[in-house]
């Protein structure tokens, strides 16, 4: 296992540069899909969140995102 968390750094981005990245973008949600290591529950959310702007999103199994035509509202709606 220690194994597979080091190398998982070598093809995976570093969740807070993601996120400064995102910002000189100007993109104005930001939602994480694909969490390496998955966090197992909600203490480890918690610390894998830890740094992040609490308008990042952590998603989770049936979140939506509707974008409607024509507009710059973002629905989210969470399992």
């Amino acid at each position: 296992m220690p194994t597979i968390f080091t190398d998982v750094i070598d093809y995976h981005a570093d969740s807070l540069s993601i996120e400064a990245r995102a910002a000189e973008a100007g993109i104005r949600q930001l939602a994480y899909y694909h969490l390496v290591p998955v966090p197992g529950n909600a203490l480890a959310e918690k610390m894998f969140a830890r740094g992040l702007s609490p308008d990042t999103l952590l998603v989770r199994d049936l979140h939506t995102f509707d974008l409607p035509p024509n507009s710059t509202a973002i629905h989210i709606r969470e399992p």
